[in-house]
């Protein structure tokens, strides 16, 4: 999830159909998808914003645990039941039926493990982050490194092409006395 930018030519009175979005409300988006086959719920981690009004918004009314439901109502294997019995597919999209939906119920660990698997995917995420964060700066290095490395200016480079000549002609005859062995 990201922020987005208000379009310069959105009316006010387009805009009030928005939905406020507020840090851990879930937003059904119904396109579907290889991964998802009846749309997908996100949550919205980042704070308050706007978000269209062709999403379904739900705002929880107990306060949750964000890492635990981010990764938990996005889960395909999570929610796939849920979804194919309060949804109905239409041209575009799927969509939701709200009271199909509310009539569901939804098997969850305690509030107690809801942290720590919360907690466990929220550092797995930071350490991701740092490998990707490391292996972007080992490609930048590997990048730098033939300019540096192989740096030959055109007096070096003929000494390079004469000394790489005559070990292929070395190999070539090599290779060549070893089938016709000198008597």
């Amino acid at each position: 999830m990201h922020w987005g930018s208000v379009k310069d030519d959105s009316t006010d009175e387009y805009m009030r159909s928005y939905n406020v979005f507020r840090l851990g409300d879930i937003a059904f988006e119904g396109n579907r998808s290889k991964n998802f086959a009846f749309g997908r719920f996100v949550e919205n981690t980042l704070g308050t914003g706007l978000v269209s009004h062709v999403f379904d918004v739900f705002r929880p009314k107990t306060s949750l645990n964000l890492y635990f439901w981010q990764y938990y109502i996005h889960n395909e294997n999570s929610m796939r039941d849920i979804l194919r019995h309060s949804t109905q597919k239409s041209t575009m999209m799927t969509n939701l039926v709200t009271k199909d939906l509310l009539r569901r119920s939804i098997g969850v660990p305690s509030q107690d493990e809801q942290q720590e698997i919360g907690q466990f995917m929220l550092q797995l995420d930071q350490a991701i982050a740092l490998h990707q964060r490391r292996l972007d700066e080992l490609k930048k290095t590997k990048a730098r490194l033939p300019t540096k490395t192989f740096h030959i200016n055109q007096q070096n480079a003929a000494i390079w092409t004469t000394k790489l000549v005559n070990i292929a002609a070395l190999l070539i005859y090599l290779s060549i006395s070893q089938f016709n062995p000198a008597k």
